[in-house]
C-alpha cells in the first residue's frame, strides 16, 4: 500500500477541500504536467481512507503507463511533484484566508513599482478597515506593521511623517505587553499540566526588572481605550503573580465579564481559559468547584463552547458536566444537556449522553443508577476510559462498597501500569488517586488510622483532576472524628 506524506495529508481533507485541490492541480498556472493530474485522478478514488491493494506504486504505475516497465525513480518524482502541489495548495489556502497579509503584500508591490497614488489610496482603506475591525489584540501588531511600511516608503520619497514613528512605537509596545502577559499565563499552564518549571527562565526575571505598573499608568494617561484593553491582559499577570490573594482573581474575572464583548470570539475563549488558569493557581479561594462551574456558565452565556460547525468538543462537554455535578448543580446539568444534546459530535452522542446522565445521578446521590449507566458506555478513547473509571470509583466509595472498590482499584493500577496510551502525568494522577482513595478507605473502616490533616495537605498540593471531591470526602471524615 502507498504510505507517503502525500497520503497522510490527503486523509485530512474534507470533500470540499479535495475538490478545490483538484481545481488547483488542473490549473496551468501551478501545474503543467499532465501525468501529475492523472496521478491525482487515480488517488482521489481511494478517498477518504486511501487504503487497498490497488493503492500500490506498481499498480498505480500500470494505470499511468500501461505499456512501460515500472521505474521507481520516475514514480518517486511524480509523487514528489504531486506532494509539492498539495503542500503549495495548503499554503495558498492559508494565504487566501489572510486578508491583511494579502493587502499588505499588495502594498509592498505598489512600493517596489513606484505606484505612489495606488499605495496611498490602498493604505488609507486598509488602515481604516483595521481600526474598524475590532480585531483585538492582533490590531496592534497589524497597524504597527502597516505604518512601518508607510514610514519606510515615505522616507524613500523624502516626505517622511514624523508622527507615524510615535504611533508605531505605541502599537508595538501594546502588542508586546499583551503577548508578555499571555506568555506568563502559558508558563503557568505548563507548571499545572506537566509540572514543568524553569528557574532560570528569562520571563520572570525580565518582568521583575520592568516597572510594568508605571507603564500601565502611562498608557492610561495617553488613551483610555487602549488602557482598557491592555489593563484587561495585565490582570492575567496580576492574578497569577499575586496568587496568595483571592481579590486578584476576582478583579480579573470582574474586568473580563465587563469587557469581553470588545474581543473577538477566539480571544474571549483564550481569556476565559486564562481565568481558569488563574483560578487553579490561586491559593486562597476555597470554593473553587463553584468557581469552575461559574466560568463554564459564563462561557455558555457567550456561546464560546461551540466550534465553527456548531458542535461542542468531548473535552468541553465532559468538563461542564463534571464540574456541575461536583458542585451539586443538577438543575444546570439538566438545562445544559437539553440545550447541547443536538450539538454533540454525532459519533460520540450516545455515549456522551450516558456519561452526562451518570454524572447527573451521581450528583443526586443515585450511585447505583450512575454505575449502571457507566457499564453501558462503549467509548474507545483512553482519556475517556480514565474519566469513567474515576467516576466508578467515586460511586463505589459513596456506596461504601469496599469489596468492589478494592477490585476496581487493583484493576485500575494494572491498567495505568500497562497502558501505552496514557501520558506519564496521567499515570501519576491515577497512582495518586488510588493512594488517596486507599487512605480514605482505611480511615473509614478504622483498619488503620491515618493523619487526616496530612492527607488533606497532600491532596491540596496535588493537581489531580478529582482533587475537590477528595477534599470534600476528607472534610466529611474529619467532621466524624
Amino acid at each position: 500500500m502507498l504510505n507517503t506524506t502525500l497520503v497522510e495529508i490527503l486523509r485530512t481533507f474534507t470533500r470540499d477541500e479535495l475538490k478545490k485541490l483538484e481545481l488547483f492541480i488542473n490549473s496551468p498556472y501551478f501545474n503543467r504536467k499532465s501525468v501529475v493530474i492523472k496521478l491525482f485522478d487515480i488517488l482521489k478514488n481511494y478517498y477518504p481512507e486511501f487504503t487497498g491493494s490497488k493503492l500500490d506504486r506498481k499498480e498505480i504505475w500500470k494505470k499511468l503507463y500501461p505499456d512501460k516497465k515500472f521505474n521507481y525513480g520516475v514514480m518517486k518524482n511524480i509523487l514528489y511533484d504531486l506532494t509539492g502541489l498539495t503542500q503549495r495548495f495548503l499554503a495558498e489556502e492559508t494565504f487566501s484566508n489572510n486578508e491583511f497579509k494579502i493587502n499588505y503584500w499588495l502594498l509592498e508591490q505598489f512600493c517596489s513599482k513606484g505606484l505612489k497614488k495606488n499605495f496611498h489610496s490602498k493604505y488609507l482603506t486598509l488602515e481604516k478597515n483595521l481600526k474598524d475591525s475590532g480585531n483585538i489584540p492582533d490590531i496592534y501588531s497589524q497597524i504597527s506593521e502597516l505604518q512601518w511600511l508607510k514610514y519606510e516608503y515615505t522616507d524613500s520619497l523624502k516626505t517622511n511623517d514624523g508622527e507615524i514613528v510615535y504611533s508605531i512605537s505605541d502599537n508595538l509596545i501594546y502588542d508586546f505587553l499583551i503577548n508578555l502577559f499571555k506568555l506568563y499565563n502559558n508558563q503557568a499552564c505548563e507548571r499545572i499540566s506537566v509540572n514543568y518549571s524553569d528557574d532560570s527562565g528569562l520571563l520572570d526575571k525580565f518582568i521583575e526588572n520592568l516597572n510594568i505598573e508605571k507603564i500601565i499608568e502611562s498608557i492610561k494617561l495617553k488613551s483610555d481605550e487602549n488602557f482598557n484593553i491592555i489593563n484587561l491582559y495585565y490582570q492575567i499577570y496580576l492574578s497569577l503573580s499575586d496568587n496568595q490573594n483571592e481579590n486578584s482573581y476576582f478583579r480579573f474575572k470582574e474586568l473580563l465579564v465587563l469587557n469581553d464583548k470588545i474581543l473577538p470570539k477566539n480571544e474571549q475563549i483564550n481569556l476565559y481559559s486564562c481565568l481558569t488558569t488563574a483560578l487553579t493557581q490561586n491559593k486562597k479561594i476555597r470554593n473553587k468547584l463553584y468557581e469552575y462551574n461559574d466560568i463554564y456558565k459564563l462561557m455558555i452565556e457567550r456561546n464560546l463552547l461551540l466550534n465553527d460547525e456548531g458542535l461542542i468538543s468531548v473535552v468541553d462537554f465532559t468538563s461542564v458536566i463534571k464540574f456541575a455535578a461536583m458542585s451539586k448543580d443538577s438543575e444546570f446539568i439538566i438545562m445544559f444537556m437539553d440545550e447541547y444534546k443536538d450539538k454533540l459530535i454525532p459519533a460520540f452522542k450516545i455515549n456522551l449522553e450516558k456519561y452526562a446522565n451518570a454524572y447527573l445521578n451521581f450528583s443526586n446521590n443515585n450511585f447505583i443508577n450512575s454505575l449502571d449507566l457507566l457499564k453501558k458506555i462503549k467509548f474507545d478513547i483512553p482519556s475517556f476510559k480514565y474519566e469513567i473509571r474515576n467516576l466508578q470509583i467515586m460511586n463505589f466509595y459513596e456506596l461504601k462498597d469496599f469489596e468492589s472498590l478494592e477490585y476496581i482499584l487493583d484493576s485500575y493500577k494494572h491498567y495505568a501500569y500497562n497502558s501505552r496510551n496514557l501520558s506519564l502525568s496521567a499515570k501519576i494522577n491515577i497512582q495518586n488517586f488510588i493512594k488517596y482513595i486507599t487512605a480514605l478507605c482505611r480511615f473509614t473502616e478504622n483498619k488503620k488510622s491515618v493523619e487526616i490533616q496530612q492527607l488533606r495537605k497532600e491532596i491540596e498540593n496535588d493537581k489531580i483532576i478529582t482533587k475537590y471531591w477528595l477534599l470534600e470526602k476528607v472534610n466529611e471524615l474529619d467532621n466524624l472524628k
